[in-house]
Formats: C-alpha cells, structure tokens, sequence
C-alpha cells in the first residue's frame, strides 16, 4: 500500500519529492527495520525513515491549547496518513476515533502521546488526537488517508478517503463487526491456558486477531463504552492492588478464565510485568528469562514467574496444575487460530449464538454510542 500511495502520487501530480515517515512507540529502532526489510529506503528515493516520539517537536495550537507534533512528521507541504484498522490496542481507545488516534500518538511527541496512558486515561484522552486533527495547521496540510482495513483472518482490503471522519465511521463498523465477534467469542471461555509464541511484545502476540492484553480482558465487553474502564490499560494496572486486585470498584479484576500463561516466545520492549504478576506464568528456558532480567521495562516479570527447560514441560506443569486441557495459541496464525481439541469444541458450540447476539443486540449498540449508523451486510 505504501508503495502504491507513492507511485499514484508521482504519476497524478509529478512531484518527485515523496516521503515516507513511520511512527513508532516504544521500540525505537522497529521502523528503520522494516523500512530495510521491504526496501522502501530504495523505494522512497532515500527519504524514507523512522521518527520516534523523543524526536524534535513541533508546537500545534489546537482549540484546547498548545499540543506537540514530531516535527519530521509536519515539515512537508501535504501530508497523508497511511495506517490500518486493526483495533489491537482497543482497551486503551476503545474503538473511538481509531482513524484519527494516530496523531495523538504515532504523529505526537512524547509530552502529548503520554496523555493516553498517563494523565488522562484512555478514554478521557481520545478528544487530543481529534484536537490536533482539526487544527489548522493540520488542516491545511492534510491530503488524504489511506488504510489497509484489517479483520481477523487478514487484510480484507484498502479505503482511501479525503474526509477522515467517513473513513473512521467505516473502519469503526469493520472493527466492531468482526473484531468484537471473536472478542465476545472469547469472552465465553470459561478456563484455559494461554501460551504464547510470536515474535513482538508479551502484550502484543495475537490469536484470530486479538492480542494478548485484549483477552486478559476479555471477561468485560471492551466495545461497550458504557464500561467505565478496562481490566488493563496503563492507567488502571496503577490502581491495582499487591494481592492481585483492583483498589478501585470500577475496576473489572483480569480475565479469572486464564489459568495460566506458558510464556513459550515474546519479545521485551513493552513493560510487561502486570501479566506475569496477575497471571501464574511460566517462561520457556534461561535464555529467555535473562533477557527480560535485562530489559529496563521487565525487571520485574521474572520475579513474578517460574522457570522451565521445554515447551513441553512448560505445558505439561500447567495441565497439572490447572487441571484445564483447554490450551489457546497465540502465534499470530494468520486466518485462523491454534488451540486445543476441548477449546475447539467449546468456541465452535459458542459460535452461532455469538454471531447472533453481535449483530442483532451488541453492534447495533456499540455503533449507535458512536454516532455510526450500520450498514447492512450482504447474505
């Protein structure tokens, strides 16, 4: 898509002078490899890079004041934003405003992508992103929006649009048709063990689409937005409690269906330590555990955790003690999901049911608390 986006570019208006600037959270140095992976370095002509949210800024004045860009971001005539829908982070926006997110946080420096996940809180926070979007500045140098739309099972496809607020009402229905039937699917998990084995973040590995932070709160329904707050975000993990609850009533406790967690892979670059914390965890070799030792974000997360020389010994201590043979797979599986016979059967019993209640009771609902009318689907 991003090399789409610039050849359509050169070829309607000539301009020879086409950049590429990715944004990133945490993981500084993300962008500059992906950038090398797929060669748009070389695609871009040499100006492509990564920017981060510790990067030289930029003041944008904004109807509530004074807000802060990365000025690599800012400094061109005409800007397009080119992302996806994926809702993954959906405990912290709560599908509001997903199209318009990014630039309170992927556009924003640090002082203004921290009002997501510390001053504010993540649903108070959503107004900042839309208050840098409509602000002139922005305004006058924004083009167009181009997202891959992402479900599931894959891309489903491409929307383009000059006007960001349609594409975020369609991206808004995507999402919350197919995300929050595989979300409410697995609400209806009654126990299990979740293992994970992917290549980025504990946080962040995915099965059918939902990450790991997702489903340990899968036991509320995150699309509600009549749920005051999320069993994890960054924001609530403060106000929990040593002995594994919430200080706060408001706050729903971590989903009780994961028995445990068999840490087999996951990458460190995201503080973590809250799941190993609340979740009895096993990590899988010496290896793996020194190197989250020496993670400044994780120096925590063994302390929390035990040690096993094998997968399968990994799982085999967590059958033993959860009694559970339900076993759910976070490998990022594209187009369907790894799990255990017992899981299968359960969540293929639950399906039908779920299907209905998210399309006649629970999207209708979560659309309208968003001012988006439903479009119908085709048999």
């Amino acid at each position: 898509m991003l090399k789409t986006i610039r050849d359509v570019i050169e070829e309607r208006t000539g301009c020879k002078n086409i950049r590429l600037r990715a944004g990133v959270g945490l993981r500084f140095r993300e962008t500059e490899e992906y950038i090398r992976r797929y060669k748009l370095d070389e695609y871009f002509n040499g100006k492509a890079r990564g920017v981060a949210p510790v990067d030289e800024g930029v003041q944008i004045e904004t109807e509530i004041g004074a807000l802060y860009g990365i000025k690599r971001i800012y400094d061109a005539d005409w800007i397009v934003h080119a992302h996806n829908s994926d809702v993954r982070e959906v405990h912290f926006h709560r599908m509001v405003d997903r199209a318009v997110k990014p630039f309170g946080m992927s556009y924003a420096r640090i002082e203004t992508r921290s009002t997501y996940h510390q001053n504010l809180g993540p649903r108070a926070a959503n107004f900042i992103a839309r208050a840098i979007f409509d602000s002139p500045f922005v305004q006058d140098k924004f083009a167009f929006a181009c997202f891959l739309t992402v479900v599931p099972h894959g891309i489903l496809g491409v929307d383009a649009d000059s006007d960001l607020y349609s594409l975020n009402e369609r991206i808004t229905e995507v999402g919350c048709r197919y995300y929050g039937k595989m979300m409410t699917l697995f609400g209806e998990i009654d126990e299990c063990i979740a293992a994970l084995d992917f290549p980025c973040p504990v946080v962040y590995v995915f099965s059918a689409g939902v990450i790991y932070a997702n489903f340990a709160g899968a036991n509320t329904d995150l699309f509600d937005l009549e749920s005051p707050l999320s069993p994890y975000t960054w924001y609530t993990e403060a106000f929990y409690g040593r002995k594994g609850f919430p200080l706060l009533p408001e706050i729903p406790r971590l989903n009780p269906a994961i028995k445990m967690c068999v840490h087999s892979y996951a990458w460190t670059g995201y503080p973590s330590a809250f799941f190993s914390e609340h979740i009895p965890t096993v990590v899988v070799g010496q290896e793996q555990a020194d190197l989250f030792n020496r993670d400044p974000q994780n120096l925590n997360y063994m302390k929390h955790a035990v040690l096993s020389e094998s997968t399968e010994s990994a799982m085999d201590f967590a059958r033993k003690i959860t009694g559970s043979e339900k076993v759910l797979i976070f490998d990022g599986a594209p187009g369907g999901i790894n799990l255990s016979q017992p899981l299968r059967d359960l969540l293929l019993a639950k399906a039908p049911e779920v299907n209905r209640r998210v399309e006649q009771e629970l999207l209708p609902k979560w659309l309208r608390q968003r001012g988006v009318l439903a479009r119908p689907v085709a048999a």
